[in-house]
């Protein structure tokens, strides 16, 4: 699977990027909001593993804004964040994230998480085509 993770602190973008790697996805990394739209463009990412606290644009506009694309509005959008309180699951759902992960992230899990999300979100997407497991051929064996 190739996904973007949008993260503006180095040890957590940098833990992110060596996991989904190591289980063999396709990832690129963006420090913000910005920069990250710019990398969209370029690498048209199938999932976008977002921490929800980082300065900028807020990150709940930047969901709204890929969510009304046309080009965007399919991109599956993973929210990340370390401080729930802040948001509730109902404002990065209503947003328009189709998942949820708390920090710390769990090594072992963070790839099958992002891959159960993306078969969920796939399958409603699809409705009418069976796509039962789809991303576990971006999968290592």
């Amino acid at each position: 699977m190739n996904i973007l993770v949008v993260e503006n602190d180095p040890l957590h973008q940098k833990l992110a990027h060596y996991i989904l790697s190591s289980a063999g996805h396709t990832v690129s990394e963006a420090s913000g909001t910005e920069e990250a739209l710019v990398s969209i463009k370029v690498k048209q990412p199938q999932m976008i593993l977002l921490d929800l606290h980082m300065s900028g644009m807020p990150t709940l506009d930047f969901v709204r804004i890929l969510k009304s694309d046309p080009y965007t509005q399919d991109i599956i959008i993973v929210a990340l964040t370390a401080l729930p309180e802040y948001f509730t699951k109902k404002d990065f759902m209503s947003a328009g994230c189709e998942g949820y992960i708390r920090k710390p992230m769990d090594t072992r899990k963070l790839s099958a998480q992002l891959i159960t999300i993306f078969d969920q979100f796939s399958a409603r997407l699809y409705k009418d085509i069976p796509v039962v497991g789809v991303a576990r051929m971006w999968q290592k064996t």
